[in-house]
């Protein structure tokens, strides 16, 4: 008989490194930016994209709505989820890559490594 993972257990089948240097983006007002980050899956687990409790996504750190408030969340998911991998299936060892787009609105913004990954239940 099986028995589930806790949420501990489960949360070391799931891990990630990031692929990219850290990086800054600097927006002038009025202007949208396209941005790509790369993590690595250096879990134990495939992500998969549509997947229920497999798809990782990009959040906002501390699930802020500060930047969707700000008018920034241009075709995000949500107000605080940005985009999820565009590789359908990301498996150990490989590489996901998340591509989304932030706009200023009202004045030049600064958006930094204020992102994590999280999985969708």
């Amino acid at each position: 008989m099986l028995s589930p993972l806790s949420n501990s257990a489960r949360a070391l089948t799931f891990t990630a490194r990031s692929s990219d240097r850290p990086w800054l983006l600097t927006l002038a007002p009025g202007s949208v930016a396209s941005v790509t980050i790369r993590f690595r899956n250096a879990g134990l687990t495939s992500w998969e994209r549509g997947g229920a409790g497999t798809q990782v996504d990009l959040g906002v750190r501390n699930d802020s709505v500060e930047f969707a408030k700000a008018g920034m969340a241009v075709g995000w998911l949500s107000d605080n989820r940005i985009a999820t991998t565009a590789e359908p299936i990301v498996p150990p060892g490989a590489v996901g890559t998340f591509t989304f787009n932030v706009a200023s609105a009202d004045g030049p913004r600064r958006l930094s490594h204020s992102v994590r990954l999280v999985i969708m239940t």
